[in-house]
């Protein structure tokens, strides 16, 4: 898995462009416990990264591609919806993120840096 994030620019507004890409070896199976797939474990921890970051402000939203794996706008919005997280399609394969959603995720930017779940090795 590799995740990418940059600073964009729609013309007018300055947003977060958040990729991730995954191979072929990351499964969307269901992770032990609250019946999250990986996809939202994983999408949850990578959104808690960039929130937590504090070099770049999303200022007005964040968008977020998947690629890899079979994955696809409806496979994201669904897992991203598992996290109480709605995207609106954006370009592509890509989604929109709304900042509110976010901020009620993980708090006021730039938020505490996330635990690597256990799902992933981690102790969180």
């Amino acid at each position: 898995m590799t995740a990418r994030i940059a600073r964009a620019n729609d013309g007018s507004r300055g947003y977060l462009s958040v990729n991730v890409e995954l191979d072929e070896a990351f499964t969307a199976e269901v992770a032990a416990g609250d019946g999250e797939t990986r996809d939202a474990a994983l999408l949850d921890f990578v959104l808690g990264q960039v929130w937590s970051q504090g070099e770049e402000s999303p200022e007005q939203y964040v968008t977020l591609g998947v690629t890899g794996a079979g994955r696809d706008q409806a496979a994201v919005t669904a897992a991203l919806a598992q996290i109480g997280v709605s995207a609106i399609p954006y370009s592509g394969q890509s989604v929109s993120l709304k900042l509110a959603d976010l901020e009620s995720r993980y708090g006021s930017w730039p938020g505490a840096v996330p635990e690597l779940p256990a799902t992933f090795g981690g102790t969180g």
